[in-house]
């Protein structure tokens, strides 16, 4: 089906808002057996299980699987909860993943999406190093879209870090992770301590009491850390990492241009009075903000614009696929 032209994000956003109120919370998948998929190449590993592509035997199709541990589920069932609530109200939004169907076995659970991904952003980072800043402009506008998203239904994130951002072959990303989000709404606060230390921001390690503004600080760490190949914020144990995230003490890397170092500036700032996405025109700060003035909102957002990266190492390039077996004690895991 050919896909219809965007011609006012407000407007598409508040459609797909209301597609997510009413599913969320009542999803309503369909269960199918786990032998309908066939495992091609397991694609990483995260905190809950593995990322693999599948074969749907049906229809032939290729799809995007994440096989969570049993185990896991039984220990974080409100992670996982969380997790496959918010992508199985995800309706057509194109920068967050979403939820088909699910299968289990007595080993595994297995959420089964469009065939989205590659790798994350994370393995990208990893691999090509420092990415030119109009490569970060382009990633990071999708990011962020995608946080407008969450943010008018009410979810914030609470996890964004590069490992959560899937990269797919045709150079566009999608959000994913949804584990530690949580339904807060434009005006609440939560208070619990969740996601990565390095992106945490200064509200929540100090127990303050947050809100939606916590996913702007975190946009403005990965920012850095796309531009610059390292987040701004290390220290030798989470408590001197914790410490300078309080007082907010980085560097500012010499080579970002001067709007970046500004924009960064803006996002990665202790002062929530003063964090631009908290401020009176909210996320239009940041979409408004000169970093951004070549980027064309309706085209990103209709998947128009030709992305500026294009990989070179085969890691990143569709694989040959053949059949991949799960071990039953293949439980090493880290947070993604």
């Amino acid at each position: 089906m050919e896909s219809i032209e965007i011609k006012n994000i407000n407007k598409y956003i508040e459609f797909e808002k209301q597609k997510f109120i009413t599913k969320y919370g009542n999803p309503n998948m369909d269960v199918i057996p786990v032998s309908d998929l066939v495992f091609a190449q397991k694609l990483w590993t995260g905190s809950f299980g593995h990322v693999v592509l599948a074969r749907h035997c049906a229809t032939g199709e290729l799809k995007t699987v994440k096989a969570v541990s049993a185990r896991v589920a039984s220990t974080s069932p409100r992670n996982v909860n969380a997790d496959r609530n918010v992508m199985a109200a995800m309706g057509t939004f194109p920068f967050t993943v979403r939820l088909e169907c699910w299968a289990a076995d007595a080993e595994w659970l297995y959420f089964i999406m469009p065939m989205v991904s590659i790798g994350t952003l994370f393995e990208l980072v990893s691999e090509y190093g420092r990415l030119s800043e109009n490569v970060v402009r382009f990633f990071s506008a999708q990011i962020l879209l995608g946080i407008e998203f969450l943010h008018a239904t009410g979810l914030v994130h609470r996890n964004l870090k590069p490992e959560n951002v899937l990269v797919n072959v045709n150079g566009y990303v999608r959000l994913s992770g949804f584990g530690e989000s949580k339904l807060i709404g434009r005006a609440s606060r939560t208070y619990s301590l969740c996601g990565t230390p390095d992106y945490m921001p200064p509200e929540m390690v100090g127990f303050r009491g947050y809100g939606l503004a916590v996913d702007y600080w975190s946009l403005g760490i990965m920012l850095y850390e796309m531009a610059a190949a390292r987040p701004p914020f290390i220290g030798p144990d989470v408590g001197v990492l914790f410490g300078r995230i309080l007082r907010g003490e980085y560097r500012m890397d010499n080579m970002f241009s001067p709007p970046l170092r500004n924009l960064i500036q803006n996002l990665v700032q202790t002062d929530l009075t003063k964090r631009l996405g908290n401020l009176k025109n909210g996320i239009s700060d940041i979409k408004n903000h000169t970093w951004y003035s070549a980027i064309n909102w309706l085209q990103i957002i209709n998947q128009k614009t030709e992305s500026p990266f294009r990989p070179t190492n085969t890691r990143f390039l569709p694989p040959d696929y053949a059949e991949l077996k799960l071990r039953k004690n293949d439980n090493e895991f880290f947070d993604f």
